[in-house]
């Protein structure tokens, strides 16, 4: 009893602050943390790989010494978070890149698995949306090839807006050979109607084919028009649109 006593008595002395301090940096540290789990490139067993190769032009060329890292993501709207950077490589000559990485309990069928390709944005077309990978199993291989664009430039402008009536309208796209599988996708697209300016400088794939595809309604009749340009990587092109034809 007197033993119980005297604990009772350094317990009383003891103060509260420092404790709620250590459990709010437990708590922050609980709620979101971020960590570098790269070291599991050497994994002993049960390893996954993420396997393929980055182009450009079209499929024609790999891009050599391009930064690419897989990460994973936990996010809980209630407790924050964890993510985890589980590798990183860099592009052979030819484009190949291998990502090596366990997979540990914690992570099986939680979680999202992304791979982020590190492309120089003022020279090439980055797509917008990061490969996302769900509920990938441990001691497996996926074979993933990607597609990043060089960067060319189009001066779009349109002529007689004047001629856009009240429920009339028009839309571009731009569509190109981007991102995973080889896939035509929107790099860009253009909304107009009247007010807005007619001349605009656009960020679009170079040296390789470029799909444009015009949609006008006009007095409630709809019509689709197709063109094809090809523009060099780092060179500008001009395109006119005539809302009137």
């Amino acid at each position: 009893m007197n033993e119980l006593r005297r604990d009772m008595k350094k317990l009383r002395k003891t103060s509260p602050i420092p404790i709620i301090t250590k459990l709010l940096i437990l708590g922050l540290a609980w709620s979101f943390g971020n960590c570098d789990d790269a070291g599991s490139e050497g994994c002993p067993g049960k390893c996954t790989i993420i396997q393929g190769k980055v182009f450009t032009e079209n499929g024609s060329m790999g891009i050599s010494n391009l930064n690419v890292k897989v990460t994973w993501t936990n996010l809980q709207h209630s407790s924050g978070g964890v993510i985890r950077t589980k590798a990183t490589t860099t592009t052979a000559r030819d484009g190949s890149f291998a990502l090596k990485f366990l997979i540990p309990d914690d992570e099986v069928n939680q979680g999202t698995t992304e791979i982020e390709f590190l492309a120089d944005q003022s020279k090439f077309l980055v797509p917008r949306e990061k490969p996302s990978f769900y509920h990938i199993k441990q001691d497996t291989t996926i074979l993933f090839d990607y597609f990043i664009p060089k960067k060319a430039f189009l001066k779009w402008k349109a002529i007689n807006l004047e001629k856009i009536g009240k429920n009339d309208y028009f839309f571009t796209e731009f569509l190109t050979r981007m991102g995973g599988l080889g896939q035509y996708n929107d790099g860009s697209s253009i909304n107009w109607a009247r007010g807005l300016p007619s001349t605009q400088i656009i960020e679009v794939a170079g040296s390789q084919p470029l799909y444009i595809r015009n949609v006008k309604s006009k007095t409630g009749i709809i019509t689709t028009e197709y063109d094809t340009l090809n523009i060099q990587a780092g060179q500008t092109a001009e395109y006119t649109f005539d809302f009137n034809q």
